[in-house]
């Protein structure tokens, strides 16, 4: 595949974003915030396939497939460790932010 975007080598660190659009520190998260949030993104998605393969191994439950989930991570990150939250079942990224 292509290693360059508009002739810039491609990085994880600093992918390519709109002019326009405000850095990560700008909004108020640092490198390690957008590395959680990831990894619990990450952890959701993992967790979800683990399930399927228990459910059709016979050694788990009915379930489904994560649905954008994965995103909520950033929502863990805006709660303080003392915010309440009750949390729907499709919250788990956002209890993995918490928790990580």
């Amino acid at each position: 595949g292509d290693s360059a975007v508009d002739g810039r080598p491609l990085s994880i660190a600093s992918p390519p974003r709109r002019p326009d659009a405000p850095s990560y520190e700008e909004v108020g998260l640092s490198a390690a915030d957008v590395r959680l949030a990831l990894d619990a993104g990450l952890a959701t998605f993992v967790l979800h396939v683990e399930s399927r393969v228990a459910h059709h191994c016979g050694e788990g439950f009915y379930t489904i497939g994560p649905c954008g989930e994965e995103l909520l991570a950033g929502a863990g990150l805006a709660l303080r460790s003392g915010d309440a939250a009750a949390l729907h079942y499709r919250h788990l990224s956002t209890s993995l932010a918490r928790a990580l």
